[in-house]
């Protein structure tokens, strides 16, 4: 009897570290994890998903992922993603655009994997989701500094007066752009200039 006693003390010590394991990978590999029922309706979501929302997980109960989303425009790919559900296909990366509770736009990236009971009958999805908020940020920031080099480059080519740009950290090679009207007035080449 001692010996089944300690054998079970040891299955439940070591169940229970498996589950601190598994709760840490999860809590590592994604911002947040959820869960939806037949019908794709969310019945669980991680409490971390208020600190990046601003919205307790019960907000998210009952309802879909579509009636969460943002904007009334599906985002691309939203009929295939359907399709998936329908098919009760896993998914990877989707991303969509929610509000978050002070009303600014939250890109998320979510990967989904169906559920299915003993008898094979599907009982909804489990999944992970991801803040892109910062990278989308990013990323408009990036295509707005682009616009705007764009935007002098052309200006500086436009014009009828020369024009140098240096580079103080490259002294051996300081120059680092001249526009055609500097090489018109000069007569040195671009590549020479620079």
């Amino acid at each position: 009897l001692r010996r089944e006693i300690g054998e079970r003390q040891r299955a439940e010590t070591l169940l229970l570290e498996r589950e601190h394991r598994f709760r840490d990978f999860a809590e590592v590999a994604s911002d947040w994890y959820w869960e939806t029922d037949r019908e794709h309706k969310f019945i669980y979501v991680s409490e971390r998903i208020r600190d990046l929302g601003g919205f307790l997980p019960a907000h998210y109960i009952g309802r879909t992922r579509e009636q969460t989303m943002m904007d009334p425009d599906r985002p691309p790919g939203w009929p295939e993603h359907l399709a998936d559900l329908a098919a009760h296909r896993p998914f990877r990366n989707f991303i969509i655009t929610r509000r978050r509770h002070d009303g600014t736009p939250w890109f998320v990236q979510i990967s989904g994997r169906p559920i299915f009971g003993p008898d094979g009958e599907f009982c909804g999805y489990r999944g992970t989701g991801q803040d892109l908020s910062d990278l989308k940020r990013r990323e408009r920031e990036l295509a707005a500094a682009v616009l705007r080099n764009d935007m002098l480059s052309a200006a500086a080519a436009a014009t009828a007066s020369g024009i140098i740009l240096t580079d103080e950290t490259k002294a051996d090679s300081p120059v680092a752009y001249v526009n055609p009207a500097f090489t018109a007035i000069t007569g040195y080449t671009a590549d020479e200039a620079l």
